[in-house]
């Protein structure tokens, strides 16, 4: 077994996040509709977060990423009532 891995998991450190999960943030933060302040605020921080700060900063940029499939956006509108009521 390899100690330095051990001793991360024994000494309460959280472990930093892996590469994997940097990707997945540096990939969502081109369509995502959060603040310019706060993308730059993730942008300069990511490399800091332990796995479990990635993993809910993954989740806040799933839900505010920009849908680019047409018809993904289409049925989005159709759910939150855009064409409800005729005046559109």
């Amino acid at each position: 077994m390899d100690e330095l891995w051990f001793d991360e998991l024994i000494d309460g450190k959280p472990i930093l996040c892996s590469t994997i999960q940097l990707g997945i943030i540096e990939s969502l933060l081109v369509y995502s509709l959060l603040p310019a302040e706060k993308l730059s605020e993730i942008s300069s921080e990511m490399e800091q977060y332990n796995e479990t700060e990635a993993n809910k900063t993954i989740l806040l940029l799933k839900e505010n990423e920009y849908e680019t499939d047409t018809r993904k956006q289409f049925d989005k509108m159709l759910q939150d009532g855009v064409f409800e009521g005729g005046d559109f």
